[in-house]
């Protein structure tokens, strides 16, 4: 539920997410490669989908790691362009406007962590719980 910590950092998650999302929108829809909405999608949706999977968190500590692992090959992908691209492509102007917001999977990145931890300790101590019963 919402008073859980682990759905208040899913949360600025996606919010995060949102923002990215936003950028890509305001920037031409020929100079985004294909690969990159794909990823952010499924970050997103895997987001999405784990803030309403509260119930079983087996299945949202599962969710984040996929999410922490798609963050990281969104950043990956950001970072080999961002290095490895000519000044006179096309595609460069792309991500030098994106260079400011490279930053937002790293911060999710450390939100979904923050957030398995905190479904860790959850699950610890309904464990505890039911050694006492």
């Amino acid at each position: 539920m919402i008073q859980r910590i682990q759905t208040l950092y899913l949360t600025s998650c996606s919010i995060l997410l949102f923002i990215l999302g936003y950028m890509f929108k305001d920037l031409e829809i020929n100079a985004i490669p294909v690969i990159y909405l794909f990823i952010f999608f499924t970050s997103l949706s895997l987001t999405l989908y784990s803030i309403f999977s509260f119930k079983n968190r087996k299945r949202q500590f599962v969710l984040n790691r996929l999410n922490v692992i798609s963050n990281f090959i969104l950043l990956l992908l950001f970072a080999f362009d961002y290095l490895y691209l000519d000044s006179s492509d096309n595609y460069y102007i792309f991500l030098k406007e994106l260079s400011y917001y490279q930053i937002i999977p790293i911060l999710n990145i450390a939100l979904l962590v923050f957030s398995n931890k905190a479904i860790k300790k959850d699950d610890d101590l309904i464990s505890s719980i039911d050694r006492i019963r």
